[in-house]
């Protein structure tokens, strides 16, 4: 049997009522010919794309129904119409198209898109299992774990269905079926948590590893590979176990950054030197927690200070930051804030009101542009307890009232508390509702971070396409990387080249116009960043000059923490001129 002709066998198996077979086989020839226009990415091709897929979609074909309705319900290529998108991915599921099937069951669990609809979500996720689709056996099992989603809070059926995955070698739901049958005392729980530590799933591999009948090999080998896989706790863990000084030094330091309070008195040192604004963000959460964390918050509160007395004297911006707030100083926090520093800005806007006022403006919560400054407060402990739910709560309210600052707020800090599913779902309502550029950007960068990369792609490119500098900058990075992309490096540099002509007040862009140009221009760009007093720019210059010229460049960065590898460089290279 040919390729062809299997295929629209496999589409016929599946409920495709075609005419007849030169119908569907012309049905198909289309969906490949879309698929091939979609990959080039240009306006006028993926129009051309758009009647191929739709003509497909519209002759039943499955395949190509269930990609048309999901780019008109995500928005993605083609203008969005979310109800004709549904339309068509409803058609693919009724003939069992397994991803339609799992698309329409999220959409409707999550509401990211459409209205959530448990009883849709039950029932395409119910239809999913019966085809044996293992991570819908693992959403049913949870839901009936939780008694979420209209359904009962089951234990026995969320077992049924945790074990139909587990057995079936979804690792997750090996885990979660550990979880379950460990909480009811069934020791039996044990065979799934290895199976799921050995299948390497992180955390099943950090819950092998501190049981005490471990041996200390296994455990080591558990816990590296836990904490490679960027588990916070493993990290820390790891350290602690191995005798290899220099690894115990590299995990615990990932483990503070990752944000695990426990990590940072052995780190504290270290991360000073290389990324001091980290430590600092760290050491204030040590100190407004209420947990009993085994760090000594006195101590954590003596490295603050003497972050707040290193300062002194220096003008970069997170050194201003950290005087402003030693110091209670507002002339060196509207400095800081002037660079864009983002705790700044939140203080700055904050200490220039009345705190008093901002609760009185924000009681009846009619005003969004009150009701973020009163979230703002929450959110840094500035005159009321620090509350980052509380803050949360409130960047919604104001975001729902129309506040596009507090929307991006809200999303920041979602992110920052690891709720990224949340942070998603807010980034893209606001994108839907102004569908301007930066709510495209902020939209692409919680995508790609969070490795919903195709997608994350797709509006990163419609947010440069509308001139947005910040999205032109961060598509250029990954370009001349090949992070995410295919590498590119012609197209990374018309795109720096391009923010440093639109935005000639940021140092970066600059800097990196000139890395990517020749000549004249280089030289253009670079004295331009240096003259901004960009850093790398400083130090380059500097390699290339004359002492005389050299010389005070040098100085201004050698002390620059937040630059730390470029006022080292900077600092030996002084050394070897005297």
């Amino acid at each position: 049997m040919s390729e062809s002709d299997k295929t629209l066998q496999d589409c016929e198996n599946q409920g495709v009522e075609a005419i007849n077979t030169e119908e569907m086989k012309k049905a198909r020839e289309n969906y490949k010919k879309a698929r091939s226009l979609l990959k080039e990415n240009t306006t006028e091709k993926i129009l051309e794309a758009k009647k191929f897929l739709e003509s497909a979609a519209n002759a039943r074909y499955t395949h190509a129904e269930y990609l048309f309705g999901k780019y008109l319900v995500s928005g993605i290529k083609f203008e969005q119409d979310v109800s004709k998108g549904i339309e068509y991915l409803q058609s693919a599921a009724s003939k069992d198209h397994n991803n339609a099937i799992l698309l329409l069951a999220h959409l409707y669990e999550f509401g990211d898109i459409v209205t959530i609809n448990d009883a849709m979500a039950v029932k395409y996720y119910t239809r999913a299992s019966e085809l044996n689709i293992q991570s819908a056996n693992n959403v049913l099992g949870s839901f009936y774990e939780k008694g979420i989603h209209g359904l009962p809070k089951d234990t026995e059926q969320a077992i049924h269905y945790y074990k139909l995955a587990a057995d079936n070698g979804y690792t997750l739901a090996m885990f979660n079926l550990s979880m379950i049958l460990a909480s009811k005392g069934d020791q039996t729980y044990l065979d799934y948590l290895y199976k799921a530590a050995e299948a390497g799933l992180p955390q099943a591999q950090f819950n092998v590893a501190i049981r005490r009948d471990i041996d200390k090999d296994t455990k080591i080998r558990y816990l590296k590979s836990a904490a490679d896989s960027g588990l916070s706790r493993a990290c820390y863990y790891y350290a602690m176990y191995t005798n290899d000084q220099d690894e115990k030094n590299k995990y615990m330091q990932l483990a503070a950054e990752k944000g695990y309070l426990k990590a940072l008195p052995e780190t504290a040192e270290i991360m000073k030197e290389k990324n001091p604004q980290k430590l600092r963000v760290l050491l204030q959460n040590v100190n407004s927690s209420e947990e009993d964390y085994p760090v000594d918050k006195s101590k954590s509160q003596l490295v603050l200070s003497q972050l707040i007395k290193e300062a002194e004297g220096k003008n970069y911006p997170e050194s201003l930051y950290l005087r402003g707030i030693g110091n209670e100083d507002i002339k060196d926090l509207e400095a800081a804030a002037e660079t864009g520093h983002r705790d700044a800005k939140i203080l700055v806007s904050v200490m220039k009101q009345d705190i008093e006022s901002i609760k009185e403006n924000a009681k009846d919560e009619e005003d969004p542009a009150a009701v973020n400054n009163l979230a703002k407060l929450y959110e840094v402990g500035e005159g009321v307890e620090k509350d980052e739910e509380k803050a949360i709560e409130l960047y919604k309210k104001a975001s729902q009232k129309g506040s596009e600052v507090a929307t991006f707020n809200l999303i920041r800090l979602l992110t920052s508390k690891g709720n990224i599913h949340e942070a998603i779902k807010v980034a893209r309502k606001e994108y839907r509702t102004t569908n301007n550029s930066k709510s495209a950007f902020e939209l692409a960068k919680v995508l790609i971070e969070n490795n919903e990369t195709e997608e994350g792609i797709e509006y990163l490119k419609q947010s440069v396409a509308k001139n947005n500098t910040h999205a032109m900058y961060y598509y250029a990075i990954l370009l001349a990387k090949g992070n995410n992309v295919e590498k590119d490096m012609n197209q990374a540099r018309d795109l720096f080249i391009k923010c440093a002509d639109l935005d000639t007040t940021n140092g970066a862009y600059a800097f990196a116009a000139a890395k990517f140009s020749q000549f004249n221009a280089r030289q253009k760009y670079l004295e331009t960043a240096v003259n901004l007093g960009y850093p790398p720019a400083m130090l380059h210059t500097a390699k290339i000059s004359h002492k005389s010229i050299a010389k005070p460049l040098l100085e201004k960065i050698v002390d620059n923490k937040d630059f730390p590898t470029v006022a080292e460089e900077a600092k030996k290279l002084l050394e070897s001129m005297t």
